[in-house]
């Protein structure tokens, strides 16, 4: 019966050993090394990939209402850009209002169909089993794999270089992602496993604790083993506390590099309509460049004063030049050459910028990420189970937000 005992205590200390290199989460792995998600986690927002192409399937035949819409009030539009061109040549006045009249209640109306056109076909507007239906027959179309495909090579690629080569199914594959740190069970297993070895010695008379002499040595050798497996556990521990409050400490510090990022380019965009989608371009225009600002002589509110100055003859505004610098960063003195620059890394941050479709209108939009593995390349201890291909990033290339993902 001892030895029994020893040899379940054995066998707990052995599989504790043995638990984090055959548990884990089952992943999706793009290629060999690309971490995807958890396998559970993805397949989650498969149905709400189906539905956002529901919405853009909706907004597809709103889209074509609306041109179809658009020609045919197109002839009306045309007389009525013709008989304007035909007063203002003949300075018929009366008329021109007339037409000018009769062109807003065009506009008005067109745009009051368009809006009922969008209300119509509003992915929102359906009730419950048309939405069921519509989902139901896009993933008649549309499978997992489908998914897959295109989730991978968002990340992989997701500025979408023609120069990157597009993942196939074949290259996605599932693994087990093991989300612990190994080193507590390997300690901790092997105190366990070693205890049952000794006693099952002990219990098989290899060795007897008869003698005061062999007591000692046994008693000595087992506390300096537990002193040395519990300092690694303590140092397991304590160096993931310590990356945990660096990690985080880093991550407060790029978050900044990247709001001041942000800030350079909303002032860049006001100056030229557009966001910079490199970084010389950006930081030349933070460097050299100034923007026309607005400046308020008289308040507006104040009709006194208002009036008076326009009695004088003087402006109610003027238009000054700031420093784009200056707009950017009114109060912190910022160097922009590092504005590009990842801290705690030699590395730039990935920009990029262009114009995406959004409800049939073009909007201009920017994007700046970086790895947290780049900011963290230097530690000499970072835990297995640290992702480090996760990003933060700032902007999006499918979205209109300039927010970022934290």
């Amino acid at each position: 019966m001892k030895r029994v005992l020893a040899i379940v205590i054995f066998l707990i200390g052995f599989l504790l050993i043995l638990f984090p290199f055959v548990s884990g989460d089952k992943a999706y792995y793009a290629g060999d090394n690309y971490f995807l998600n958890l396998k559970d986690s993805v397949e989650l927002k498969f149905p709400q990939y189906l539905i956002s192409l529901a919405q853009k399937s909706r907004s597809a035949k709103a889209f074509n209402a609306k041109k179809a819409l658009r020609n045919q009030m197109l002839p009306l539009s045309d007389s009525l850009d013709r008989a304007e061109l035909e007063a203002k040549e003949k300075n018929k006045l009366t008329e021109l209002e007339k037409i000018s009249a009769a062109k807003k209640a065009l506009n008005y109306e067109l745009n009051e169909k368009e809006f009922n056109i969008d209300q119509q076909y509003a992915f929102e507007s359906l009730d419950g089993k048309e939405k069921e239906r519509l989902i139901d027959s896009i993933e008649q179309t549309v499978t997992l794999d489908d998914f897959l495909i295109k989730y991978a090579n968002d990340l992989v690629n997701p500025t979408g270089n023609s120069n990157t080569p597009s993942l196939t199914t074949q290259e996605i594959s599932i693994k087990k992602v093991n989300r612990q740190s190994t080193t507590p069970f390997i300690v901790s297993g092997t105190i366990i496993a070693l205890l049952g070895l000794l006693l099952m010695l002990y219990f098989m008379n290899f060795f007897s604790l008869d003698h005061v002499g062999t007591r000692r040595i046994v008693t000595a050798a087992l506390g300096l083993l537990i002193i040395v497996l519990s300092y690694l556990i303590y140092q397991s521990f304590n160096q993931r506390l310590k990356f945990e409050a660096t990690l985080k400490e880093r991550e407060k510090i790029v978050k900044e590099r990247l709001e001041q990022a942000k800030s350079l380019q909303l002032v860049f965009f006001e100056a030229n309509g557009k966001y910079a989608n490199n970084w010389s371009q950006l930081i030349e225009f933070g460097v050299n460049d100034s923007i026309p600002i607005l400046k308020i002589l008289v308040n507006p509110d104040d009709t006194a004063a208002v009036n008076k100055a326009k009695a004088l003859g003087n402006p109610l505004t003027a238009t000054e030049m700031i420093a784009a610098k200056d707009k950017a960063f009114p109060s912190v003195d910022v160097n922009i050459n590092e504005v590009s620059k990842v801290p705690f890394s030699e590395r730039e941050f990935d920009l990029n910028a262009g114009i995406i479709t959004k409800n049939s209108r073009e909007i201009h939009v920017f994007e700046i990420k970086t790895q947290k593995g780049i900011f963290l390349q230097d530690l000499k201890f970072v835990p297995e189970n640290f992702d480090s291909t996760k990003e933060l990033i700032l902007g999006s290339m499918k979205e209109p937000t300039t927010e970022g993902n934290w």
